[in-house]
């Protein structure tokens, strides 16, 4: 009889945790990470080691907008609260993946100052927050 009540109540958590885990994967942001094309109308943006600017760049080159064939682009996976650079804002997003139109996509991690990259419309789309930093 109590291996019977053991099991049952093991069943009992593993349903508990399914449940749980189900609610949770309900629960997340909607928004995930997304390809953002560099559409800034005047700025090329650096990729910087953090999200103030006298921490400095990461050494890559800068990413452009351009025509269609010619733009460059990040895969944005969140934003942080960092410097304000000419009144643009204090949007920096997070990024591993940068996308050079000549050569592609590569894997680099950095920040980027949002009001270049994209005026910060992913912000205001719902890019989720890093959930570190500011």
């Amino acid at each position: 009889m109590q291996i019977i009540k053991g099991r049952l109540a093991a069943k009992a958590v593993g349903l508990v945790a399914a449940v749980t885990g189900v609610a949770a994967l309900t629960t997340a942001p909607a928004h995930a990470e997304t390809i953002v094309w560099l559409s800034s109308p005047s700025h090329c943006a650096g990729v910087y080691k953090s999200w103030q600017v006298d921490m400095g760049k990461t050494g890559v080159p800068d990413l452009c907008p351009g025509p269609n064939d010619h733009q460059d682009a990040i895969i944005a996976y969140c934003w942080v609260r960092g410097d304000d650079i000419d009144n643009g804002g204090n949007v920096w997003y997070y990024t591993e993946r940068v996308y050079y139109s000549w050569e592609g996509w590569q894997y680099h991690s950095g920040y980027l100052y949002g009001d270049y990259v994209d005026s910060n419309k992913e912000f205001h789309a719902g890019l989720q927050h890093c959930g570190w930093g500011n």
